[in-house]
């Protein structure tokens, strides 16, 4: 390139046009996405090395010598997007593990320590091939049709890690005829937020603004539903002049409610332990979470939340250790069981 012998990978001066005597030489694969940041150069691609030192898919290279640092996250699969934005480094690609912790095809590197940070959107199957940082939020673009428990077709907004208000939900409940929902500040204090709402084939729109009480609970009742139409719903909070959406969650309204053990969502999870089943009475049910040698790890009475689809956090007031772990429900005689697994 530019009148020298280059290997996937170059500086050019932009006053001639011809490349610079820097080259990390990247011969066994190629360099899809770089991105800089003071004196470093961040490298994705398909490269197993630079200049002799290992290095999978990804790689830091020093801006005057070409050569790698000791940063190394290790990726499992292809890079084909990185954003340096402050100390972390966002990353987009095919991998399904990178930083040292399962991520699949988007990732936050710590560009200090080369470790993933517990920021993990999920793109499940489809790689991500394009990021962009804008105030508070991770916008992703590639061949992914889902993040987290979200349908997302191909383009996607994401919350930032650097979010400093925590808020989760903590339950969804569903009747033919109403969707309640109850979100939760884990710093207790009062929270003002506008509710979204989206369905599967409609874009969000704000169905009202509503606060905490005292205790950081925030509770919501949409009773303008169809039976049988799947809702998305999330909360938008001001940070920082920006708009933050949290506490995202997909909820069924049924057309009859029955017994039914939908699983973790997302599944893995990384934090909490959001759990989807319909009940279709209010006759006493139980459900619990065992590790894989049998033995109970959290258990909750259920029968009192009534006929319907229900989405319930088990975990909101403890963290559970990565692992597979069984989830069962119980009520009149029967039971459902389904797979878990926590990943950090």
């Amino acid at each position: 390139m530019g009148g020298h012998g280059t290997h996937g990978i170059a500086a050019v001066d932009i006053a001639t046009g011809l490349a610079t005597v820097w080259d990390p030489i990247s011969g066994d694969g190629g360099v899809f996405a770089l991105a800089v940041s003071g004196s470093t150069v961040y490298a994705g691609g398909t490269f197993t090395a630079f200049r002799g030192q290992p290095r999978s898919g990804i790689a830091a290279l020093d801006a005057s010598t070409g050569i790698a640092t000791a940063w190394d996250p290790n990726g499992d699969g292809a890079v084909q997007a990185l954003v340096a934005s402050g100390t972390t480094i966002y990353v987009g690609g095919g991998f399904t593990s990178i930083g040292g912790q399962p991520r699949n095809r988007i990732a936050a590197v710590d560009a200090s320590t080369g470790l993933a940070a517990a920021w993990n959107p999920d793109a499940g199957t489809g790689a991500v091939a394009a990021l962009a940082v804008g105030g508070t939020t991770v916008y992703a673009g590639g061949y992914f049709t889902s993040i987290g428990d979200s349908p997302q077709s191909h383009l996607a907004a994401i919350g930032d890690i650097t979010t400093p208000t925590l808020l989760s939900l903590v339950g969804a409940q569903a009747t033919p005829n109403r969707v309640r929902l109850t979100w939760y500040a884990a710093d207790g204090h009062t929270v003002g937020a506008t509710v979204y709402r989206r369905t599967m084939s409609d874009d969000w729109n704000a169905l009202g603004v509503i606060s905490a009480d005292g205790t950081g609970r925030i509770d919501y009742e949409d009773t303008d539903v169809l039976a049988g139409t799947r809702y998305c719903y999330r909360l938008g909070v001001l940070e920082g002049g920006y708009e933050v959406f949290l506490g995202e969650t997909w909820v069924d309204v049924p057309r009859a409610t029955e017994f039914t053990l939908a699983g973790l969502r997302p599944n893995p999870a990384n934090k909490d332990l959001t759990i989807a089943f319909s009940l279709p009475d209010t006759s006493p049910a139980r459900l619990e979470v065992l590790d894989i040698a049998g033995r109970y790890v959290v258990a909750r009475e259920v029968g009192e939340l009534g006929p319907g689809n229900h989405v319930l956090n088990l975990a909101k007031d403890r963290t559970l250790a990565p692992g597979v772990y069984l989830l069962r429900l119980t009520q009149g005689g029967h039971f459902l069981t389904a797979r878990a697994v926590i990943v950090r």
